[in-house]
């Protein structure tokens, strides 16, 4: 992928989290306003435990054949009819380990939902596996607009889905859910069609690889731990505020940590295209040089969002959300420092494990986990739902502190040349935005 190529895809792919940011905002919206905080807070853990099996389950997978495709060291229908029998293996067993887990938590980590709405969300299990497994495969193929396509066709379709569910039937939580269900399992039956259109233009016998998938494992399994410690320092504080505080706190801070993550749509953009481009790229200079300049350019857009959402934030919440989530402002300002040095993060830490050192994001992430629970523990029994926030933001700081240095040494790059914007980087936004434009331009013109 040459550079222009990979600013045109990662312009794409940030048009793409910004459509998805928007449906995403409205979809959030609409549940807190039809569910209240404490319908909302079921239904945010109802949600949280499909989330936990398939984050623990998955098996690094997805990322494993972005990799082996980009590296080329495997035909895409090899690995994609290798996929396949993943998620009949890996679905079987997060299924079994999601009854288990509601038979042992459903009262303690998972009080407050219905315990027929944990095992109804266990049917997302399935679905998000085969979207993580197949997506992946189409970054790979660097075919970005179609790797975009799943992403926001999943998020229009939930929407939908909910808001038959809830403004036109009135159906509540349980309504929600099973709505949820239903759009994603369309959504995993787009993924599955398009990958599959893809992988079929290409060479290489659809078959079931036993080599593929051993390799798959070994490169996915170091790069899954990292994903599993990732997952805890995300979802951890819902867990431990539900179990001090009960579902309403679980409610207001969701929606503080859903308007937070949205700071992560640029990131989550970049990285996408970089992985693939690292992975491929031999000129060690060159790997340095593409980083440093998209994490600069990261935390910069991530400083000036955030600051804006904090001047707003004490009156965006009740207007969006509805006067009973002003408690949600307090967690939103104690988040905010943290949300920031993740979106670095985060693209620090995918350009390690392209690098080749998976294992760095597992031990830092192991660092940062411990230092959010103790803090959790700690704080959130007199501070709530702020304590939470509080703590999460300290260990996001830890983990960007850790993978900047660890990166800097990798790379033999300047750390000024990471953490500060140049004037020369101006052309990258001019280039981007002539991406989209580009990208749109030449879908909407039909062919000669």
């Amino acid at each position: 992928m040459t550079s222009g190529r990979m600013l045109r895809g990662t312009a794409v792919t940030f048009a793409a989290e910004i459509a998805g940011l928007l449906i995403s905002v409205a979809t959030s919206i609409l549940l807190a306003r039809a569910l209240g905080p404490e319908g909302r807070g079921v239904y945010a853990v109802a949600m949280l435990l499909p989330a936990m099996v398939v984050s623990f389950g998955h098996l690094g997978l997805g990322t494993a054949s972005t990799y082996l495709i980009a590296r080329k060291k495997y035909s895409p229908t090899s690995v994609f009819a290798t996929n396949l029998g993943f998620i009949v293996i890996v679905g079987a067993l997060g299924l079994g380990a999601g009854a288990i887990a509601i038979l042992l938590l459903a009262d303690s980590a998972l009080a407050g939902a219905p315990h027929g709405l944990l095992w109804l969300g266990l049917a997302l299990v399935l679905p998000d596996l085969a979207i993580s497994y197949t997506r992946y495969i189409l970054l790979g193929l660097s075919r970005i607009p179609r790797y975009n396509a799943v992403y926001v066709a999943q998020r229009v379709l939930s929407l939908c889905f909910l808001i038959i569910a809830l403004v036109a039937l009135g159906a509540g939580v349980k309504g929600a859910v099973v709505a949820a269900v239903s759009a994603r399992w369309l959504a995993a039956a787009i993924s599955a069609l398009l990958t599959a259109r893809a992988v079929m233009a290409t060479e290489g016998r659809f078959r079931f690889d036993i080599k593929c998938a051993k390799e798959a494992l070994a490169y996915g399994v170091k790069f899954h731990l990292g994903g599993i410690v990732a997952f805890l320092n995300l979802r951890l504080d819902l867990l431990l505020v539900n179990s001090f505080l009960g579902v309403t706190q679980v409610g207001l801070y969701t929606v503080a940590v859903g308007l937070v993550e949205k700071l992560w749509l640029l990131p989550q953009a970049a990285s996408a295209v970089l992985f693939p481009r690292i992975a491929s790229e031999d000129d060690e200079a060159r790997k340095g040089r593409i980083t440093s300049t998209i994490v600069r350019n990261v935390l910069l857009i991530s400083v000036v969002s955030g600051g804006i959402i904090v001047l707003i934030g004490r009156w965006l919440i009740p207007v969006l959300y509805g006067g009973h989530f002003r408690g949600s402002v307090g967690a939103l300002y104690a988040l905010m420092t943290g949300a920031v040095a993740s979106s670095g993060s985060r693209v620090l830490g995918n350009d390690l494990a392209a690098r080749g050192h998976p294992m760095l994001n597992t031990y830092f992430g192991i660092a940062a986990l411990a230092l959010n629970l103790g803090l959790n523990l700690w704080w959130i029994p007199f501070a709530g739902i702020a304590g939470a926030a509080w703590a999460s933001s300290c260990s996001y700081l830890l983990l960007f502190v850790l993978r900047f240095a660890a990166y800097v040494h990798v790379s033999k790059e300047k750390w000024n040349d990471v953490l500060f914007v140049r004037w020369a980087d101006l052309k990258l936004y001019k280039q981007g935005i002539r991406g989209v434009f580009a990208a749109i331009r030449s879908r909407a013109l039909p062919r000669a």
